[in-house]
Formats: C-alpha cells, structure tokens, sequence
C-alpha cells in the first residue's frame, strides 16, 4: 500500500533545480501528473545542470548530475537478477540478523523511520517482516513508489512487496500518531560524511544531493524510543560512534557497518 500525501518539493532547499522529463509523447501525460504532485516543471529535453526524473517505459529514473560534469542515472528496481540472488540469501544479510529471535519474520512488525531508496525495507519484507516505511522527500518517495509497483506486478516480488505499506511522511511527526505500537524499529540517517577520498556509494550520493540530513538523528532516536519498542536497531558507519550518547544494548559489527541494536528493559 503506498500512502501519497500532498507535500511538494521546496526548491530553496535543492542544490540543483529538479525537472520532470518524458521519453516520448506516451508517457507525457503520466510525467504531466507527476511533475503536478511533485510541484516541479515538466520539460523537453534534459539538462547536464539540472537533476531530472525521467518518466519512461521502464519506471522513473533520476539523472544528476555529479561533481565530475557526469551524469548519474539509476531507477529503484527490486526484479533484477542482483535482487533475486540478494532475495535468495536473505536469512545471512546482517540486518536480519540484527532483528534478533525476531529475524524469522513471521509477520513481525517492522517500522523503517527512515527508508530513502527503500533497499533495507525490501530486504526486511523478503525475510517475511511486515513493513511500514517512511520517506519524507517527494522525489525519493517517488521514486520508491515506482519501484515498489513494479516489484508487485512481477510473481518474484509480488508477495514482498505486498508486505510493504509507503508513507510519504516525516517519521519524527508520524510516529507519535501510531495506533499501535511497532515491535521494532528501524533507524538508518544519514552517514556522515568521510573525509577519505573513497568513492562513496551512488545510492548515498543520490540521496544526499536530493534530501540531504532531513532530519536531527538525536530527535528521531528519541521519538523512536517514546514510542516503547522491543527493539530498536540504529544502522551505523563501522568505526563511529554511537548515534545518541547512549549506548546499544549490544552491536553486531560487519565489515563496513554496524548495527546498534537497543533492548526496552524487561
């Protein structure tokens, strides 16, 4: 279920002014209606100096630019052959792992605060959890969305996705109106930025052109523990330190990441 509610982008916080672009005059009308959701202006032909959400026959793709006058594409698509090998050894991914007991999935009830391009969202729904994801961005969630009905028209994916429910929302706001309380919850913010010259990730980089740190890690932590959870697991860069001066219960540590993983006492 993807949820849509009526927020467009505000321009004074992009790097770069974003554009809706249809590949050919059969997609025109679908790019019209989102360039009209999104608040953003449809054009003709794409720009190197602009970021576009190209509306095309296989989803929306984003094109950005990056630092190097290069343009970097990518489209959220969970039915390519990657995702299938990923979808098969789902049980050895560490965030399921960092589920606890609560790994097997078994409907558990899983509330990802802070989705993006919805890479661990999917990952938790393949190992049977049911999901409520939160992204605030239009363009991330718009993107997200597209994904995700691709994903539930195809036999692979249909079941995973199905266990999905998008909510284009501010996590820190949506949180608190909950009618039930979630039995985890999961925090993935925005890494910091590495002052080594490593090539960081494009999913990352995307993510931080368009949205940037949308939210105060310390104020979404404690919204999320307001909420009382069983559990909550904060995803970390391996080597940081803690989100919050608080330590985890306990840490399962990996060769990049880490997940930080808080218990409610009793």
């Amino acid at each position: 279920m993807i949820k849509k509610r009526a927020k467009k982008v505000d321009r004074k916080k992009q790097d770069r002014p974003c554009q809706i672009l249809a590949s050919s005059d059969e997609h025109r009308a679908r790019a019209e209606k989102l360039a009209n959701e999104l608040g953003l202006p449809v054009v003709t032909e794409s720009s190197r100096d602009n970021t576009v959400i190209q509306v095309s026959k296989q989803g929306l793709f984003l094109c950005l630019p990056d630092s190097r006058g290069q343009v970097m594409r990518m489209r959220v698509d969970f039915t390519s052959r990657r995702w299938r090998r990923r979808i098969a050894l789902v049980r050895k991914e560490p965030l399921i792992r960092a589920m606890g007991k609560k790994g097997d999935g078994r409907n558990t009830w899983v509330v990802d605060a802070t989705c993006g391009l919805g890479r661990d969202s999917f990952l938790l729904a393949a190992a049977g959890f049911r999901v409520l994801a939160f992204e605030q961005h239009p363009v991330l969630f718009a993107l997200l969305a597209d994904g995700l009905q691709r994903a539930a028209g195809q036999p692979a994916t249909r079941t995973i996705a199905a266990r999905i429910e998008l909510v284009c929302a501010n996590a820190c706001l949506a949180l608190p109106e909950l009618n039930q309380r979630p039995e985890v919850i999961y925090l993935d913010p925005m890494f910091p930025r590495q002052k080594k010259s490593a090539r960081v990730k494009k999913d990352l980089q995307i993510i931080r052109a368009i949205a940037g740190q949308q939210q105060d890690p310390a104020t979404l932590f404690d919204t999320a523990r307001r909420c009382a959870p069983g559990r909550i697991v904060v995803k970390r860069p391996r080597g940081s330190g803690y989100l919050v001066p608080k330590a985890p219960s306990y840490f399962l540590d990996g060769p990049t990441i880490r997940f930080d993983i808080y218990l409610r006492p009793g």
